[in-house]
């Protein structure tokens, strides 16, 4: 595994963690402000790592040129230097509630109301409901973080499509040039 690789990892690592903890506010933010560090070091290792290679300068210019003209990894980057250097991130949740709820449908009920003095009164409907119980009523929550100047697009999207970005060039590198040993 070449270290390039290894800072991919960790970089996808804090990514995992951020959306297992998307309910925690502070260990979301911590963990993204981890991601976003790891994250950009892959092409400062990258490069680091490869620069002995021959034609890796040139090629490298051309996937920074990408990178420089993305405009969601020029929001990440953006991002980073301002929680590395300025101050903490304070991205917003948006909480998403989901109530999934079973009711039963009875059709022809009939019912016989009996009154004190005796006389009986018929009442008919074409159809009752019945509620559910609470085992058959779903609650699905979903908590989405953005950063206020990109309300676009949630921050965990928004890192997955640029891992993924990173992980074609990190792939061609390796396929390029090889280990770096």
């Amino acid at each position: 595994m070449t270290n390039t690789e290894d800072k991919l990892l960790e970089a996808e690592y804090f990514l995992k963690c951020m959306i297992e903890n998307q309910t925690e506010r502070d260990a979301f933010k911590y963990n993204l402000s981890a991601f976003l560090s790891a994250f950009r070091s892959i092409t400062l290792i990258m490069q680091k790592e490869f620069n002995k290679h021959p034609v890796f300068a040139d090629w490298y210019s051309i996937q920074r040129n990408k990178l420089k003209t993305d405009k969601k990894m020029n929001s990440l980057n953006t991002k980073r230097v301002m929680t590395i250097h300025l101050q903490p991130l304070e991205p917003h949740a948006q909480i998403n509630v989901n109530i999934a709820n079973h009711i039963s449908l009875i059709s022809n009920v009939s019912a016989v109301l009996i009154h004190e003095g005796g006389s009986e009164e018929l009442s008919r409907s074409p159809a009752v409901m019945l509620p559910s119980t609470p085992s058959e009523t779903k609650t699905i929550v979903q908590w989405l973080w953005y950063f206020e100047d990109i309300p676009d697009i949630d921050i965990v999207t928004l890192c997955q499509d640029c891992m993924n970005k990173l992980k074609v060039i990190v792939l061609e590198c390796k396929q390029k040039f090889g280990s770096s040993s």
